[in-house]
């Protein structure tokens, strides 16, 4: 082992290959939501740490042959390799068609390939920081420094340039990051063959990555299993990768306007429009309009329209006006003020400047305000009441920056935002929400009754079954394992009259629509059973699936499958089938990670004779402090991120916001170990584990309540209040980690690179097992959890059995 000083050269390139390593896992985040699904983008997360984890155990067991005199030309040899296979394994993959429609043994065979394919570069980046974490490791503190400092660059550069040019440009970027790391590592090997390799790899990569912001040479060319064509315009951001198409291939009368709520009885002009897709999945409609309001007549022939016939000349917000439609039918039915909050601005530069002539300016019409924000985060900010609040089928299927599951919608759709509706109505006013119909099992319209139950009550209304309207229009399209129509769920502050009742009943019945419920009528023995229930919890356990109210601490309105449920597949007639497989792949992949933490734990002590394991006390303890460790860590990360996200409000900053300050904070946590004294360095490490302890006890009992007070500040204050409450906790957070290394490293360094893809393989169980407890029971428990894991570390470095290196300094 080499204990000597690592040269400055070293820590640049640790630095750039882990903020190329980050930025790549973050990218292919978004990748993936396009390509496949979103709930398939949170495999970026756990591929990226498997591959990384594989390098350490691989290094553990080959360590005889490379750790030795030639381990700096290794790292350069493996540098050099780095953004080459990056490259290779990406150009491979974008020419895979896959699909997961059904879970048979050929997409799993593909899936398994996909994982593998796309590992090979973090595997390789991994094998790099493994080796130098092993040869370094009386320097781990500026090593690690360097680590989370290069990852956290990652994380905040992720946002502008993937503003600026496509995912597949950003993956020539990584490489061009890594071949610049390449060149550190070569010339510390003091090989000139090898450095001005690393000079022409630099070189080409950047011209490569020239040529692809000009030519798009590496474009995506299947999403979802279907070859990519016809579309004109295409533009990538953090959020969603938006694509514009010429016309909808509608499968109904194509002599008829675009329209999931489109009434049959619609016999007259049909406009030209235009199709914008977000992430090759959720689409919405960009309708042709030079002024003329009769010429989009239809719009009042939809079913989501309901309200307006309540309530005209009215003031308006819309939550995800997409290409506007929305805006539109406020328009016709004359509404004097409309405010619409679209949370992707490239949707909105489409319709407002792009095709503005195409929409007849309708986004710069003196009626009409489009606000580039989250519509919860506006919300809580607003002052103003409204007549009409609509959300018509906001579901982007897109997986942010943040990973799957994160929803960009999540949060519209909880108690919490219901509440928010409901206190900024007018006192007369109308909530109006449209989602997907199930015959079988219409669980995302149930589950919009069910928030309009627990809001009603909540704002003390003794029978809210006065203030509920349920209409449908059915059969919209043949999708065998899909809705069969289109809800429109409507709330009002006040009772529904009777001739209000009458007056959509009679539209209803003009327009082929059919009721399902009103104060008055049911026709769906479900909504009756639930809307008349007395004992709605009781209600909630006996259904087949979970329609509760989701709550911001379990923001999951999309995933209604109950776990004693979870591989009943014949229940995907009442679900989304994708978001039916998208519980089904987390829970598949709980169980996987869960198996290979447990082979990377104990494979190489069980298939490996480990020289002196049996001979050193402890040495087994500290496998399970660096295994709790890795878990205790993202447990912690990806639960507090559904937070923060709420409260910063749009997820384009408030996710690097927040990941960047916890990785800064941690790097110089790592960085100030380095002069923390080696006497005592045990029961300093208890108290630092303590203080973490302490600092998520604070963040579950009052973090919420924190949040909720300053929700409704501007922007700048609250990413001011979000560093304040990262600062400690990061700080704090950064510093087991290369302690644990300092106290290894006195006699057990040959087990460092073991430890290290222990750290790895458990921190790949944490993305999933912190998922898919906040799914069951809340992020709450889930950080609750990732407390108990570092309570857990101390109660492992107290034990009789920790390493005794640990005790020199307490004697």
């Amino acid at each position: 082992m080499n204990n000597e000083k690592p040269r400055m050269e070293i820590f640049l390139g640790i630095f750039l290959i882990c903020f190329s390593t980050l930025f790549l896992e973050l990218t292919l985040s978004r990748i993936f939501s396009v390509t496949m699904w979103y709930h398939f983008a949170f495999m970026a997360i756990s591929l990226a740490l498997f591959g990384m984890s594989c390098s350490g155990i691989v290094v553990y067991i080959f360590k005889d042959h490379l750790l030795n005199k030639k381990v700096e030309r290794l790292l350069a040899t493996s540098s050099l390799l780095f953004p080459v296979i990056l490259l290779i394994s990406f150009i491979i993959y974008i020419n895979i068609p896959f699909t997961f429609e059904e879970f048979t043994e050929k997409s799993f065979l593909m899936l398994l390939l996909i994982y593998l394919l796309i590992s090979i570069p973090f595997f390789i980046s991994g094998l790099i920081v493994s080796l130098t974490f092993a040869v370094h490791f009386k320097h781990i503190s500026k090593l690690y420094f360097s680590d989370l400092l290069g990852a956290s660059f990652g994380c905040i550069l992720l946002i502008p340039i993937l503003s600026y040019i496509s995912a597949p440009n950003a993956i020539i970027f990584a490489a061009f990051l890594g071949s610049i790391a390449s060149m550190f590592f070569c010339f510390v090997a003091a090989n000139r063959r090898l450095f001005f390799l690393s000079i022409g790899l630099t070189a080409f990569s950047l011209c490569f990555l020239l040529y692809g912001i000009f030519a798009n040479p590496l474009k995506i060319k299947y999403t979802k299993a279907y070859k990519e064509y016809g579309y004109i315009y295409e533009k990538w951001n953090p959020l969603a990768r938006i694509t514009i198409y010429p016309s909808y291939p509608t499968e109904e009368e194509s002599n008829k306007p675009f329209g999931w709520g489109l009434s049959r009885k619609f016999n007259g002009f049909k406009p030209k429009e235009m199709w914008i897709e977000q992430d090759a999945s959720a689409g919405t409609p960009i309708i042709e309009f030079d002024g003329d309001l009769e010429k989009v007549n239809f719009l009042s022939y939809d079913v989501t329209s309901l309200a307006y016939y309540l309530k005209k000349d009215s003031k308006v917000l819309i939550i995800g006006p997409g290409g506007g439609r929305d805006v539109l039918t406020a328009l016709l039915f004359g509404s004097k003020k409309i405010k619409g909050i679209e949370i992707n601005p490239d949707i909105i530069d489409v319709v407002k400047n792009r095709y503005a002539d195409f929409t007849g300016h309708l986004y710069s019409r003196k009626e009409v305000e489009i606000i580039n924000e989250e519509g919860r985060s506006y919300i809580s900010r607003s002052k103003d009441n409204f007549d009409i609040i609509q959300l018509s089928l906001v579901d982007s299927w897109t997986a942010t920056t943040a990973g799957a599951f994160i929803l960009t919608e999540n949060n519209l759709y909880t108690k919490e935002a219901f509440a928010s509706y409901y206190n900024h109505l007018a006192e007369d006013g109308i909530l109006t929400m449209s989602r997907w119909f199930f015959s079988g099992l219409p669980g995302e319209t149930l589950r919009l009754v069910s928030l309009g139950l627990k809001t009603l009550k909540d704002a003390g209304i003794k029978d809210p079954s006065k203030h509920i309207i349920v209409a449908k229009k059915s059969q919209w399209m043949n999708f065998t394992r899909g809705p069969d129509g289109i809800a429109t769920f409507i709330m009002k502050k006040t009772e529904f009259s009777i001739g209000e009742v009458k007056l959509i009943e009679d539209v209803c019945n003009k327009l082929g629509f059919e009721i399902v419920y009103t104060p008055l009528s049911c026709n769906d023995e479900s909504f009756k059973n639930l809307i008349h229930a007395e004992n709605l919890n009781n209600f909630f356990k006996s259904f087949p699936i979970d329609i509760s109210p989701p709550t911001d601490d379990n923001p999951f309105f999309f995933h209604m499958l109950k776990i004693k449920n979870f591989y009943k597949l014949n229940l995907s007639q009442g679900i989304m089938s994708v978001h039916l497989r998208a519980v089904t792949v987390i829970g598949s992949l709980l169980i996987v990670v869960t198996i290979l933490s447990i082979i990377f734990i104990f494979g190489p002590l069980m298939v490996y004779q480990i020289k002196g394991l049996k001979n050193i006390k402890g040495k087994i303890s500290f496998l399970f402090y660096f295994a709790f460790l890795g878990l205790g860590f993202m447990m912690v990360e990806i639960s507090l991120i559904q937070r923060f996200i709420l409260f910063l409000g749009h997820p384009l900053y408030s996710f690097s916001v927040f990941l960047f300050s916890l990785l800064l904070f941690s790097s110089l946590g790592s960085f100030s170990t380095e002069y923390i004294n080696k006497v005592a360095l045990k029961n300093k490490l208890q108290l630092i584990l303590g203080c973490i302890v302490v600092i998520l006890l604070f963040y579950i009992f009052l973090l919420p309540k924190i949040m909720d007070y300053f929700l409704g500040i501007e922007v700048f204050y609250k990413i001011v209040i979000t560093v304040i409450l990262l600062a400690p906790l990061g700080f704090f957070m950064g510093m087991p980690f290369p302690l644990g290394i300092k106290l290894l490293g006195n006699n057990s360094q040959e087990i460092i690179p073991w430890v290290w893809g222990i750290n790895g393989a458990t921190s790949v169980l944490a993305t999933v097992l912190s998922t898919a407890v906040a799914i069951s029971v809340g992020f709450t428990f889930a950080l609750a959890l990732g407390g108990i894991s570092y309570a857990i570390l101390i109660l492992i470095i107290m034990s009789k059995e920790f390493l005794k290196t640990g005790e020199i300094g307490n004697q």
